[in-house]
Formats: C-alpha cells, structure tokens, sequence
C-alpha cells in the first residue's frame, strides 16, 4: 500500500531536485538502460527500470551537481543492485571504476583538493622552457 504521506515527500524531492541543488562532492547514478512499463506482465520486465521513466532521471541527475557521472547499465531493474547477475556485475564494476578514479584525483599531485571544482596545481602537459609553447 501506497501512503499519501510518502508519495507527497517523494514528489516534493523530485521537485527539489528538478530546480537544481548542488551537493559538492562527485555523484555517480546507477541506472537501467531502459524503461518498460506494461499492463500485464512481460518478460522485459525483468531486464528493465518499471517503475521510472530512465531518460527522465538521467536527465534530472545531472541537476545534482557540478560533478555527476551517470552510468546507463543494460539489463537492469529499477534496484539495479538486485538486478540479475551479468547486470549487476558491470554495475558493480561501473562503480569500482568511478570510485578508483575519484580516489586518484583525491591522491593527484595535480591537485589541491579531492573537491570536483579543485584548482589545478600543476600541467599534464610540461612544455615549460618549449619556445614553441612558451
């Protein structure tokens, strides 16, 4: 059962975000690659989002932050987490992938801070003293 109570806040959050907020720090989405919503049951339900519309919520995503990755897994469900195995495996190793490359601009000499709006301390391009680059 569906309370009115919970819906309400849920729709207030959903309101929230489509106007914008800014978290500061990286965000990665998870998210099935597809939605499908049917009236009686369908096999496609099992490799898909049925409770959201997928496009809709990568596109809000984005009004997270300054820093937001989505990752568009195939195969998953709405809790892409209890998706089937294949699905959940490149979930898992999408956000393995996000957090060791956040880690290393965390440990970067190249940076001041591990915020996604750090200031550069250095150049991966090291053309000083290059009269062809100044």
């Amino acid at each position: 059962m569906v309370r009115a109570g919970w819906l309400n806040t849920v729709l207030e959050g959903h309101t929230t975000i489509n106007a914008g907020i800014d978290v500061t720090v990286p965000v990665c989405v998870l998210l099935s690659a597809r939605s499908h919503f049917g009236l009686s049951w369908d096999d496609a339900m099992l490799r898909a989002d049925t409770v959201l519309e997928v496009d809709g919520v990568a596109k809000s995503a984005l009004k997270l932050g300054s820093s937001v990755t989505v990752e568009r897994v195939d195969g998953a469900l709405h809790d892409v987490f209890l998706s089937h195995p294949d699905a959940r495996a490149d979930a898992f190793a999408r956000m393995e992938r996000w957090l060791i490359g956040w880690n290393a601009v965390a440990h970067s000499p190249l940076v001041r801070s591990s915020s996604p709006t750090a200031e550069p301390v250095g150049s991966l391009d090291n053309n000083e003293g290059d009269p062809e680059h100044g």
